[in-house]
């Protein structure tokens, strides 16, 4: 990249434009800075951590079934927390290729109110049980019920399908463990390279709007994108991840711990945490220029450090819950760390839904997920 200095040099060599107005120049508007900085500092790494954290499961899940023993299988749960912590920091990318055919459920089935993962999973085994060996066209094929990290989180912790005895005496158990995670990998490489420049290039059509561009026609509707999804994963964490498993959303305050994220993995908190450090980065765009500077450039100071000061409270919080939210929701003791939670997220979605658009001037869209 062309340092100042380099182009003062040029200005006088040519003597084509003054030398301020060719730096102007070359400085993009805030819009595009701010779309350009947060595709490369949280939507690209987010979809390249999902990918690298799939393939890795799968290497794990199969080099598990090789030989099934407690070592193997324990890796194959520590790659799967690596992959949903992965999963976390895309989930609350609500726009792309990743909102396009079912590709979220075919990474997440959840809420799983009825049991579907565990009664899917088990009639499909049943179901293969004298058919040729199982693979990950067999499961691209199925439902997407029991393609994706759910599904892989039942064989992997469920107290009676994750028993060892069950993938030694079992091999088609394990042939179904490594084909849905077979099928991640493909999924999730298919996933980044959606974005990349090199083949799907969705990071021109967000970074690059224009009246020629299908999905952004302006800037400003692609500002409103992420905007939206800010609104959406905090919408995501206070009502499916606290409000509803936890009892916050009913008058007699009743939890419904099997309505958690992750309740079988014990992995609740540990999403939440990942998504609230996604949404941070998606607002902040890390060091670079992220929503919080457009705010400032747009004279909004004030509510820029709220929100920054706000999200930090709300990870806080989070950390602050000890052990796992399944153990949490039925402890007395453990009720008001997750109030103090319930409402720091409260506070930072009021802040992205209402607040930050205003002072923007942007409308958000309709959204069926946003409790309206």
């Amino acid at each position: 990249m062309s340092t100042p200095a380099t182009l003062i040099q040029h200005c006088r060599k040519w003597l084509l434009l003054p030398c301020f107005s060719l730096l102007a120049a070359c400085t993009p508007p805030p819009e595009q800075q701010l779309l350009e900085d947060t595709a490369q500092t949280s939507l690209l790494p987010a979809h390249r951590d999902f990918a690298l954290a799939a393939k890795q499961l799968s290497q794990a899940t199969q080099a598990f079934c090789k030989s099934p023993d407690d070592a193997g299988l324990q890796a194959a749960q520590e790659h799967w927390r690596h992959s949903a912590v992965a999963w976390s920091g895309l989930q609350v990318k609500s726009f792309g290729p990743l909102m396009e055919d079912n590709l979220s459920w075919q990474i997440q089935f959840w809420p799983d109110r009825k049991n579907l993962v565990a009664r899917k999973l088990e009639g499909l085994i049943t179901e293969h049980a004298d058919a040729t060996p199982f693979t990950a066209s067999t499961i691209a094929d199925a439902s997407v019920v029991v393609q994706g990290l759910s599904a892989l989180e039942y064989l992997l912790f469920d107290e009676k399908a994750a028993q060892l005895d069950r993938y030694q005496t079992a091999p088609l158990r394990c042939q179904v463990l490594s084909a849905i995670a077979e099928h991640q990998k493909t999924l999730s490489k298919t996933l980044h390279e959606a974005w990349l420049p090199d083949h799907g290039n969705y990071l021109g059509t967000f970074a690059q709007p224009g009246p020629k561009n299908p999905v952004y026609p302006d800037r400003q509707q692609a500002i409103a994108a992420l905007l939206e999804s800010l609104v959406a994963g905090a919408e995501l964490i206070k009502r499916d991840k606290l409000e509803r498993p936890l009892g916050f959303a009913n008058s007699r305050g009743l939890s419904q711990v099997y309505l958690l994220e992750w309740w079988r993995s014990r992995f609740s908190r540990e999403a939440i945490i990942g998504n609230l450090n996604a949404l941070q980065r998606l607002y902040l765009a890390d060091e670079l220029y992220g929503i919080d500077d457009y705010l400032r450039q747009h004279q909004h100071s004030e509510l820029a450090e709220q929100i920054t000061s706000t999200f930090e409270k709300t990870i806080v919080a989070a950390q602050a819950v000890e052990g796992d939210l399944f153990s949490a929701a039925t402890d007395p003791a453990q009720k008001p760390q997750l109030l103090a939670l319930y409402t720091e997220v409260q506070q930072l979605l009021d802040l992205l839904k209402n607040a930050l658009p205003d002072a923007l001037g942007i409308t958000l869209s309709f959204n069926g997920a946003d409790g309206d």
